[in-house]
């Protein structure tokens, strides 16, 4: 299964009053403690680059990506969801990046969802279900409790 996570949508939700590099740096951390727990899971975490070339990064099950300078990790992550929609899961909170991945077949979460699992999964505290699109609700729940096995 592949998790395939808007870096810094997901950063602005978690993270909002940390400076910009230390709030990176933070995200990285608790998904590196997450994939630590599954193993089953790739983890694509993609960032807007901000350099002449695309840079990846791989650590254990996680591929960390930074899109080269001009280029959005939107599409690449679309590009990633295309490969293989069936066995991904997208995070983010861009409704664009959301339509697309759906629109694909791809069981997409929003990034506040997502916060939930991982301090269930982290904190051991328990996660309440909230959903604010009932289009796929019932998908939706199904991949929410395998994320939190």
């Amino acid at each position: 299964m592949n998790l395939i996570i808007d870096g810094y949508n997901l950063l602005f939700k978690m993270f909002k009053n940390e400076e910009f590099t230390k709030g990176r740096e933070l995200v990285i951390e608790k998904i590196q403690a997450f994939s630590a727990l599954r193993k089953d899971i790739t983890v694509f975490l993609y960032f807007d680059g901000n350099e002449k070339n695309e840079k990846e990064e791989m650590s254990g099950n996680i591929h960390l990506i930074y899109t080269k300078k001009g280029k959005s990790a939107d599409i690449e992550m679309v590009k990633k969801i295309g490969e293989n929609p069936e066995s991904s899961i997208l995070v983010s909170s861009d409704r664009a990046v959301f339509s697309k991945a759906t629109n694909k077949g791809c069981a997409v979460l929003f990034c506040e969802e997502f916060i939930g699992i991982l301090k269930a999964k982290l904190e051991d505290s328990e996660f309440k279900y909230f959903f604010r699109n009932k289009k796929n609700e019932s998908k939706r729940k199904e991949f929410i409790k395998w994320l939190l096995r």
